[in-house]
């Protein structure tokens, strides 16, 4: 598969095409995340991990970058809404499944806290961006990060298209605004990257019963 150089077939069209089942999926995405997720992050577990700090860690809080780590929601809406297919939808659910069923173990059996650092002076909007952001998620369900895990998952599911390029980018960005808001730490980063990986791969190699067998060359 050669990355990111294939055209999107049928291109922006397809936020026209399967509206109601995209719709549904990303109900169905939200419920499994949130329901498990929030669960776990207000429980008060009787020990917590804590992973060792990096250069990276070091990184002054920008107050502007709330904006980036928010517009995930973005990005995840915008993934869904381009795929090109039915089938497409269906392979992206199965990596959802898998990779937060990762996720969701790996915070219970070794959960993570970190200590946020304190907000600089900032306007009332982007205060009140974070205010939302610290109240409603806790320093806690930190690694792997679930936030790059969403990203990566659409990443990879248009790894073969142009756009996907597009994706890595807002990703990166992403990746680095989780750092600049105090939201992670960087261990987090290439924990939630990975796991986004083994859930596309397992997708996409062991959970498509209606894939077609490969049949010997003619």
């Amino acid at each position: 598969m050669n990355l990111f150089q294939e055209p999107l077939p049928a291109g922006w069209k397809n936020l026209k095409e399967h509206i109601p089942f995209k719709l549904l999926i990303g109900i169905a995405c939200m419920i499994y995340w949130a329901i498990p997720y929030f669960t776990l992050n207000h429980h008060d577990f009787p020990h917590y991990h804590s992973l060792p700090e990096t250069w990276f860690d070091q990184a002054p809080i920008l107050p502007w970058t709330i904006l980036v780590y928010l517009s995930i929601f973005f990005l995840c809406t915008l993934g869904l809404q381009l795929h090109p297919s039915r089938e497409s939808i269906i392979r992206y659910w199965k990596s959802v499944v898998i990779t937060y069923a990762i996720a969701f173990t790996i915070f219970a059996l070794f959960p993570t806290k970190m200590a946020r650092a304190v907000t600089p002076e900032m306007s009332p909007f982007l205060e009140s961006a974070f205010a939302f952001t610290r109240t409603v998620d806790e320093p806690t369900n930190c690694f792997p990060s679930l936030h790059l895990g969403n990203c990566f998952l659409v990443v990879f599911a248009y790894r073969q298209y142009r756009i996907g390029w597009v994706f890595l980018i807002w990703s990166i960005l992403i990746g680095a605004s989780v750092l600049t808001t105090a939201q992670h730490m960087f261990w987090d980063i290439p924990g939630g990257i990975a796991i986004a990986a083994i859930g596309t791969f397992l997708a996409e190699k062991y959970w498509e019963p209606n894939r077609p067998h490969k049949t010997e060359k003619q």
